[in-house]
């Protein structure tokens, strides 16, 4: 089978740049398969064909933005000319509108075409870039310009959106809350208000796909080695809370987990690890050290080579993200080492955490901070929600995955 993988943003690599290549990478295993980008990945993605090595950035009217015009669509749309293909899989934006300009100017002849849709309001439908600039009686001619251009900019991309996913066969989301936001945005701005079920079936809205780990990765290691005793950091027999992701403060909210290390900072035993990077890292920093605590350390990025010595070396895992579209799979590489998950009870977390961590208010502090002092002071509870992470981790791996879209190819 032939298929080919579209997916144009790689200057942040996040979960969506994950998920396309272990999807891709394991694919290519039985499949002949190629992939398609406007940028290169900062991460090593073999065979990827792209135009530019480094993202590029243009500003108009101030505003800071991906060219994700003609111009780039084309060129993308271009190396894809008179290629015969099975099946085509487009992920975020404009991934479905290159595609689609690719099978009208360029012959490019897919026979089913496969959206993964990550999050469908995450740059056009809530009209994020035009809400930083609301006007006021004080705005002035500069501010009036700058908001016109960004909503008619996004405006016209979610036009765009919305004509190129009417044209796919199959949208696949990562869990039941993607799904349902899918249906609400294409709903919202479709003249012909239909039902949700009849956005179904015109669009066939399928929740099939999980956030996955790689058991032979990510897993729970008996035999630990240096790296392991590195991300302890000397600590002794101090309690580990791990946050390993993106450090940015808008929906991952990591300035709550330290008002949690905060509430904690008498508890002598109790040590926080932020691992990664992110816009937000050095105001993280800077407040870490002027509100001094020393409850909590800033590691920055963790190789991926590393990654399962630094979840073996915590006790517990926290996301305090908002409103998370399918969850986290930092959550579920957790849990496939045995660590229960703390996390805001909201989006696609919701479908993740059962038996297998707690759900809190995500504007509750206290209550954050006094289940991670009980999960770490009762060990029948705590090695119970252990046990049952380990048991969905086996039942969320990449093998299972592969089965799931194996089928949807099918």
């Amino acid at each position: 089978m032939k298929i080919i993988f579209v997916h144009p943003y790689w200057d942040v690599w996040g979960g969506a740049e994950s998920y396309m290549t272990m999807l891709y990478t394991e694919m290519k295993k039985k499949h002949d398969c190629e992939i398609y980008s406007i940028y290169d990945a900062k991460q090593p993605v073999e065979g990827l064909n792209y135009l530019h090595k480094v993202p590029q950035k243009s500003m108009l009217f101030g505003v800071k933005f991906n060219p994700i015009v003609n111009k780039y669509v084309k060129k993308v749309s271009q190396l894809l000319k008179d290629k015969k293909c099975d099946v085509v899989v487009s992920g975020n934006w404009p991934a479905t509108y290159i595609t689609e300009y690719a099978i009208k100017k360029y012959k490019f002849k897919p026979k089913k075409k496969i959206y993964i849709c990550f999050e469908p309001d995450n740059g056009f439908h809530h009209m994020k870039l035009f809400g930083k600039f609301p006007l006021n009686e004080n705005a002035g001619l500069f501010d009036k310009a700058r908001a016109v251009f960004s909503k008619v900019y996004l405006e016209v991309g979610r036009r765009k959106d919305l004509n190129n996913v009417r044209e796919q066969d199959t949208i696949l989301t990562l869990s039941e809350n993607v799904a349902t936001k899918a249906l609400s945005v294409f709903r919202d701005i479709e003249p012909i208000v239909l039902t949700a079920q009849d956005y179904s079936n015109v669009y066939n809205i399928r929740s099939l796909l999980f956030d996955c780990v790689d058991l032979s990765k990510i897993h729970k290691d008996k035999e630990l080695g240096e790296n392991y005793k590195l991300y302890r950091l000397n600590c002794g027999t101090k309690k580990i809370v791990l946050y390993l992701g993106r450090i940015e403060n808008q929906i991952k909210r990591v300035d709550s987990i330290l008002d949690v290390a905060n509430i904690l900072r008498t508890e002598k035993d109790i040590l926080f690890i932020i691992a990664g990077t992110g816009t937000y890292l050095d105001k993280l920093k800077e407040r870490i050290i002027n509100e001094k605590l020393d409850n909590v350390k800033c590691i920055g990025f963790v190789p991926e080579q590393e990654l399962n010595a630094v979840y073996n070396a915590c006790d517990l895992f926290i996301d305090r993200s908002l409103d998370e579209p399918s969850g986290s799979l930092t959550m579920v590489e957790a849990m496939a080492c045995g660590k229960p998950v703390i996390a805001s009870n909201s989006g696609g977390h919701k479908e993740i955490i059962t038996n297998n961590g707690v759900l809190i208010d995500e504007t509750d502090d206290c209550l954050f901070a006094s289940t991670i002092r009980d999960l770490l002071n009762k060990k029948i509870k705590y090695e119970l929600l252990s046990k049952n992470a380990e048991q969905y981790a086996k039942e969320h791996s990449k093998k299972e995955l592969i089965k799931v879209f194996e089928k949807c190819l099918n």
